[in-house]
């Protein structure tokens, strides 16, 4: 159901889709460079903003990731953010079809794994919850809606 809403939002941009990628692929690679950056700091020993970012089950965290994990989802961030944005100046199949994939990839992420985060999470109550309604899942259907607008018209 997140996949074809997302599609949907892409829909929506129709014939424009390719006035629009360029913009939308900025805006999603800045903030993932963003968010990138912020894990790379993390990984460096950084403290700050910690608290409410892991799910939590009974009051301890559902894992306690590593730096080695912490800096691979960086780059996982980095080059998610550098693919969208290519593919939005650049085009090519190959790219925009990766775009569309992160689209699903992040919509699901919205929807939710059905217990910790998204929206169809059950644990409600955790400051980790409470940031996954007000920021994380909001961005990832931002995030979701711009790699399809960028995979619907990428510059071709």
């Amino acid at each position: 159901m997140g996949a074809l809403a997302i599609g949907g939002a892409a829909g929506l941009v129709g014939p424009h889709a390719t006035r629009v990628a360029p913009f939308a692929g900025a805006l999603a690679g800045a903030v993932l460079g963003a968010v990138a950056i912020v894990h790379l700091a993390w990984a460096a020993g950084a403290g700050r903003g910690l608290d409410g970012v892991v799910p939590t089950v009974d009051g301890r965290p559902a894992f306690r990731p590593s730096r080695a994990l912490t800096v691979a989802v960086a780059l996982l961030f980095a080059g998610a953010g550098a693919l969208v944005f290519g593919a939005s100046r650049v085009g090519g199949a190959w790219a925009c079809a990766l775009s569309g994939v992160g689209a699903v990839v992040l919509g699901a992420r919205a929807v939710s794994d059905f217990r910790l985060v998204g929206l169809t999470k059950r644990e409600r109550s955790s400051l980790f919850a409470r940031r996954d309604d007000a920021f994380y899942t909001p961005l990832c259907v931002g995030l979701a809606i711009c790699f399809a607008i960028v995979g619907a018209g990428g510059a071709r």
